[in-house]
């Protein structure tokens, strides 16, 4: 019952994912920037001169062996590491200038001819664009980093991780089929000079924005269905390509929400808890955890005789931070996961609260294996009245104690209790029917599982473990061909599906079909074992037929060569 911290990693893995898949259009601009930034945070310093226009005032003037020398030298102090883009966008002319722009234009032609040469200078004619871009990046604080002209001051920094933010733009120029940045503004300085009812107003026009294209987005999710054939695969990339750009300025509205929060908060007088508050919830909506944990601090340190409730809401952060990193980096999420476990403590210590208590016990079972001591915890979180969420999250954490304990049939009553609550809470169906399954409850375990994918249709786990179930318990390969096909409807890249619908396949002797879902099977996941497997019992099984139908060939030859001749009169 992991889920909830799997979530954050895969949804920062699916940001970014996104991020970088857009770049595949025809766009100069942004690709440029792009390029710029990669070569800049990787340290490449010679190929990110070479993106910047010769009169570029970003060049300081400098050729490029002492400009790189410089930058060099920054990087061995800064220690820059973990680059990431939050947003980026090429900003749109207003479309009244558009028009003027057009119209002045359509007068240009009618008064003048374009001869030879002309048309030869359109060709060279220079586009000019600007790109914003919101990012961040883990760095120390050094002197020479105000001798970069291209770093923008941080508005916001994380001291645990020693990430910063920026928002700055960049003004391109193109001749042809290259575009160079000419200049970059640091817009994240500019706006913490504008006055408070102006951020506020920016605030405010963002929020309707967003408000709107979320209802566009609604929208043509539910129209979606009706406009796309199956067939029509230029449709449905065409709006897959329009889902991808509004998810994007989505992004961007709010990356400069949190650019415009830093804003305030760059006035100290303007400070306040709900401020705070507001910016750290925008952050975590964002699933940037360590940007939420950077307001989350300075609220607990900012106001300590009322920081009980702000530890608890930073120790949670910074639980999630620690498992979007326990398979790569184990110091990274051992600190974190200290770091939270002292927060909650001294959240305790101030009052005791449901959410403490239950946020500590689930540490202390999942990470330490402490149980004993988990449950004591727990026990404490029912006497204080817990609200449903908190409840729910008593229910499943005393499962998950059951679970590690081995005490199957308990955990299944505690995530019984849990359905009782929240019936769709993500996983909590599939995990039952798992454990069901386990305890040769097949009948109940088919239930749950038929609920899962009921209530969670998305979790493709379910779909596998019930064909499981109809395989090798019921032996009844329809069922699970059906309900496979079923999950394929809603994940038809999940490498698990796929895979055991060919399995399936080659049980039913349905090899043809077996090889088809085989070949996406290892499109998708090439070094899998369970894949390679396939691929020998399915090798297996065409050599068997081969062999099968051989052996008929031989039988019927045979038979015939036995009957008896018919001898004429």
């Amino acid at each position: 019952m992991t889920e909830g911290y799997e979530q954050d990693t895969n949804a920062m893995q699916q940001i970014q994912a996104l991020f970088e898949s857009f770049f595949a259009g025809d766009d100069l601009f942004e690709p440029t920037v792009q390029d710029f930034f990669d070569a800049w945070s990787e340290g490449n310093y010679g190929d990110a001169y070479d993106l910047l226009a010769n009169d570029s005032p970003l060049r300081q003037g400098l050729a490029r062996d002492k400009w790189i020398e410089l930058r060099e030298q920054w990087r061995a102090e800064a220690q820059p590491a973990n680059f990431r883009p939050g947003a980026i966008e090429e900003r749109i002319e207003d479309e009244d200038e558009e028009e003027d722009e057009d119209e002045e234009e359509l007068d240009s032609e009618e008064d003048e001819d374009i001869d030879e040469d002309e048309e030869e200078e359109d060709e060279d004619y220079e586009e000019e664009g600007i790109v914003d871009v919101c990012w961040s990046i883990e760095m120390n604080e050094t002197p020479l980093s105000a001798r970069l002209p291209e770093l923008p001051k941080a508005t916001i920094t994380y001291g645990e991780t020693r990430r910063h933010w920026f928002w700055s733009s960049y003004q391109l120029t193109t001749a042809g089929n290259e575009a160079r940045i000419v200049s970059m503004t640091d817009e994240g300085s500019q706006i913490a000079q504008l006055p408070y009812a102006e951020l506020e107003q920016r605030i405010e026009e963002l929020q309707e924005n967003f408000a709107r294209l979320a209802e566009k987005m609604e929208e043509e999710e539910e129209n979606k269905k009706d406009l796309v054939d199956d067939e029509d695969e230029e449709l449905e990339n065409d709006i897959i390509t329009e889902s991808l750009s509004e998810v994007l300025q989505g992004v961007m509205l709010t990356a400069k929400g949190l650019q415009y929060h830093d804003a305030l908060l760059a006035n100290d007088a303007q400070i306040t808890p709900e401020l705070l508050e507001t910016a750290a919830k925008l952050a975590e909506t964002a699933q940037d955890l360590e940007r939420s944990a950077s307001y989350l601090q300075i609220l607990a340190d900012r106001y300590p005789a009322q920081n009980a409730l702000p530890l608890v809401s930073l120790a949670n952060v910074q639980q999630r931070i620690a498992q979007t990193q326990e398979e790569t980096d184990g110091q990274y999420t051992t600190r974190f996961f200290q770091l939270a476990e002292k927060n909650l403590r001294a959240s305790l210590k101030q009052e005791k609260t449901a959410m403490a208590l239950i946020l500590l016990a689930q540490q202390l079972s999942h990470e330490y294996a402490k149980f004993d001591e988990a449950e004591e915890l727990l026990k404490e979180a029912e006497k204080l009245s817990p609200n449903a969420n908190e409840a729910l999250m008593i229910a499943v954490n005393y499962g998950m104690i059951a679970e590690y304990r081995n005490d199957i049939e308990q955990a299944i009553q505690h995530y019984l209790r849990a359905t009782s609550i929240a019936p769709d809470f993500p996983n909590i169906w599939n995990n039952i029917g798992y454990l069901q399954m386990n305890m040769e409850d097949y009948d109940e375990a088919e239930k749950s599982l038929l609920h899962s994918i009921d209530y969670d249709p998305q979790n493709t786990e379910a779909y596998i473990h019930l064909a499981d179930l109809y395989t090798q318990i019921r032996e009844d390969l329809d069922g699970a061909e059906d309900v496979l096909l079923q999950g394929l409807e809603v994940a038809d890249e999940d490498v698990g599906i796929v895979g055991k619908l060919a399995e399936v396949y080659i049980n039913k002797g349905n090899l043809d079909e077996a090889e088809r879902f085989l070949d996406v099977a290892e499109e998708l996941a090439p070094d899998a074992a369970f894949v390679q497997e396939l691929r020998a019992a399915y090798t297996q099984a065409r050599t068997e037929k081969r062999r099968a139908m051989k052996t008929r060939a031989d039988q019927r030859r045979v038979s015939k060569n036995n009957k008896p001749k018919k001898h004429k009169k």
